[in-house]
């Protein structure tokens, strides 16, 4: 009788969900799989559904909901609220007066939001209408209806049923909330927002979303929702996107930790899909009963069984198969009836089938390369295992040590083994061939596709630049502990660096010294050490940290090998001139037009792909900080006590910042507050004159900074007549800077940052 009453009404969901409405302006026609769960479908559709003819109203004024840097002050209106779900009161719609104040103290956060609504906080803005979702013990919706029930509809019941969609886009991420409201979501909270000033003019599909989900990655957020021009790329009229976040300084709770995952795979062969049973292991938190898990995004799902072997309730979405990019997790409820204490082992075994890999000439693409191995929604770190059986003829690689390989009949067995905790997985098979040499104790295999005659011609410099680079990053920052490290030629455009492999996409056909290729194929050996000696404590907000230190590294090794000359050119090209070169037209999303600039860069902790650029840029300044106050050596010294004092564990910006201070013997507040967590690139006016003095001359710089002020040390070059060059420092701090230098010679010209110590925007004034 309950399974009949469930489907009863998902048959009604479905025909209403069916029904044509001009209000409900977001679509969502994403469905479940076949093997879903009908009980957590219909407690999904409760939580998203529009419930225009059964909300309670209430008359409420002079109220105010608090959230962490956050506050919604209601005049008076009317308060709508949704039935229970579960006996719980969880959502409401407000219209009436308000105003909402979003004040973030993270210098990160208010940097994003700077540059995209041109203020680092937004302050009583004024709204009409709010949708609210909280499972918060002490709710306002339950302190604010505590008065007499009145008989009242919206009047903007249009703009309610409109939330209700955008609410939608978030996937599973409301309803895993709600099962485990009573563990770490039990404060979760979210509001929706009109706001006339996102760019789209007039548009009534304008949000913005504060969201506190203490067990999501972003744990404490602001999301735009409903324009369609805030990336040049892609249109993110059907997805919330978030602006700031807080996820680094304020770590996600969280709602278990993944200890160990062990994958058999068995790609696709003969019309037969690609087959996959995962048995993931993980800890969970106190109160957890159900878990999101990011997996298999292109495979469905056809059983979840418990370590007791019975089924598991989960929900997918059908569209999966095809629309990768809509919300790839599962949502799998793990305890039913009593909340488990916290630590409670729990492991499951995921079985499913369908597209895992592509065929790519001699090789196979891996069609979901951050998605098909499992882990939670937030970033986690565990042991993998991989075993793989493929035709006998194709080589498997993948991450960490190979444990087995053996042929059996037509088909290869290989089992691959990490040996450290890793935040991802990866493999990839094809007809490869095998080239080897050793450096620093270990051995250097590299995989080439075995019919690509350019690969194969190129095969030594390749290699040679694969070990030069291992061999120099272990002289500079420590031997590594692995016995192999595998480098794979992959039918992709980008490079990846996991435990004992690094994949090269199509670097490995490169003919020509190409800058960006050199570079990059030491960047991914870089970070056999920045990634897995290391690794991310808060994602994404420290990405920027193992990525600019890669990258650093990657364009020391260049320098050994190109010279002093090329390198600085390469410096200038790759990571300056993308920052500082360059003008265009915009409106941020108030609607205001701006010329922007190198200097409106965005800070380092948005994790956006200045990473690559102002990221490494910073760690140059820092370099610069060690030569002016202790010397050159001091700063390698740093980082190799960076290194071995956090040794396989997870990093934070704070922590790289405490190794340099106690190195550098000084305060890094300042260099970190400026470059770090803050966006922007200075921009200095300035000039040169010099008089004769006595037997020399004295040379007079003055400046202005335009914008904002800078604290800089920005390289002086004295070109001397004799042909010598003279090098000095200024440094800057404040409005209008100048300083006075004193030399033997009359200058024929004086320049500054010359060698790019110092990112900033140069404008030099002419003599007068």
């Amino acid at each position: 009788m309950k399974r009949f009453a469930v489907i009863l009404l998902l048959c009604l969901i479905g025909r209403l969900a069916a029904t044509p409405s001009a209000a409900v302006t977001f679509p969502w026609k994403a469905r479940f799989t076949k093997a879903s769960s009908p009980e957590l479908a219909a407690i999904h559709e409760q939580i998203h559904a529009a419930h225009s003819d059964a909300l309670t109203a209430y008359r409420i004024q002079n109220q105010t909901w608090k959230e962490e840097d956050f506050t919604l002050e209601i005049e008076s209106g009317m308060l709508y609220v949704e039935p229970p779900v579960g006996g719980i009161r969880a959502g409401a719609f407000f219209e009436g007066k308000a105003v909402f104040s979003f004040k973030p103290r993270s210098e990160g956060a208010r940097g994003n939001l700077r540059v995209a609504f041109g203020r680092p906080t937004l302050e009583r803005v004024a709204v009409d209408t709010a949708y609210l979702f909280s499972l918060r013990p002490d709710s306002p919706l339950t302190g604010w209806t505590s008065a007499q029930a009145v008989t009242s509809s919206p009047s903007k019941e249009s703009v309610y049923i409109a939330d209700k969609s955008a609410m939608r886009q978030l996937g599973l991420e409301l309803t895993s909330v709600f099962l485990n409201r009573e563990g770490p979501a039990s404060n979760t909270t979210y509001v929706l927002l009109p706001m006339q000033e996102i760019r789209k003019s007039g548009s009534t599909e304008a949000r913005v979303m504060y969201r506190m989900n203490p067990t999501a990655g972003l744990s404490i957020g602001f999301a735009v929702f409903g324009h369609q021009e805030l990336t040049p790329v892609r249109p993110f009229k059907f997805m919330f996107h978030t602006l700031v976040s807080y996820s680094g300084s304020r770590p996600a709770k969280g709602v278990a930790d993944v200890e160990q995952s062990s994958v058999k795979v068995v790609p696709a062969a003969n019309a037969l899909p690609a087959s996959e049973e995962a048995t993931v292991r993980m800890k969970l938190a106190e109160g957890v009963k159900a878990v999101r898990l990011m997996f298999t995004p292109w495979m469905e799902v056809s059983r979840i069984a418990g370590a007791d072997g019975n089924p598991v309730q989960f929900l997918q979405w059908d569209e999966m198969k095809t629309q990768v990019e809509m919300d790839p997790s599962l949502l799998i409820l793990l305890v039913e009836g009593a909340t488990q204490p916290g630590g409670s082992a729990a492991s499951i075994t995921v079985s499913s089938t369908g597209r895992l890999f592509e065929p790519w000439g001699n090789l196979f693409l891996l069609t979901a390369e951050d998605g098909w191995y499992p882990r939670l929604h937030s970033h986690d770190d565990a042991h993998h295992e991989l075993e793989m059986t493929i035709p006998k003829e194709m080589v498997g690689i993948g991450i960490g040590e190979k444990v087995l390989e053996e042929v059996v009949g037509q088909k290869k067995r290989v089992v691959f083994r990490t040996t450290q905790p890793n935040d991802g997985s990866i493999f990839y098979y094809g007809r490869y061939t095998k080239h080897e040499a050793a450096v620093a104790g270990v051995t250097v295999e590299l995989y080439l596709d075995d019919k690509d005659i350019v690969e194969q011609k190129n095969a030594r410099r390749v290699l040679g630049e694969l070990t030069g680079a291992l061999g120099f990053f272990s002289e500079t920052l420590g031997p590594l502990d692995i016995k192999t490290l595998r480098a794979v030629s992959t039918p992709t455009l980008h490079a990846r660096g996991f435990e004992g492999l690094i994949l090269m996409g199509q670097m490995g056909r490169q003919t020509n010294a190409k800058v960006w290729a050199d570079v990059s194929r030491a960047h991914e050996v870089a970070h056999q050490w920045f990634g897995n000696y290391v690794r991310i404590k808060y994602w994404p907000r420290d990405r920027w940290l193992l990525e600019a230190l890669a990258e650093y590294m990657g364009m020391e090794f260049y320098r050994t090998s190109a010279g002093e000359g090329r390198a600085l050119e390469a410096i200038k090209t790759q990571w300056f001139e993308p920052l500082t070169f360059g003008t265009m037209e915009r409106k941020n999303l108030a609607g205001q037009k701006e010329e922007l600039t190198g200097s409106t860069a965005m800070p380092l902790v948005a994790a956006t792909q200045n990473v690559y650029t102002k990221g490494p840029m910073v760690l140059h300044m820092l370099r610069h900080q060690f030569r002016l106050q202790k010397d050159d050596a001091s700063f390698f010294a740093m980082l190799r006590d960076f290194l071995q004092s956090y040794k396989y564990q997870p990093v934070s910006s704070d922590d790289f910042k405490a190794v340099a201070e106690k190195h550098l013997e000084s305060d890094l507040d300042w260099f970190f507050r400026q470059w770090v967590t803050d966006g922007g690139i200075p921009v200095l006016v300035w000039h040169a004159d010099w008089t004769a003095q006595g037997s020399g001359w004295v040379v007079n710089l003055q400046g202005r900074q335009e914008q904002r002020n800078y604290r800089l040390n920005v390289p002086v070059r004295l070109h001397l007549p004799s042909g010598k060059i003279e090098t000095r420092d200024w440094s800057i701090d404040g409005e209008s800077p100048s300083a006075v230098l004193e030399t033997a010679e009359k200058p024929v010209d004086v320049t500054l940052n010359d060698d790019m110590a110092a990112l900033v925007i140069l404008k030099r004034m002419k003599a007068r």
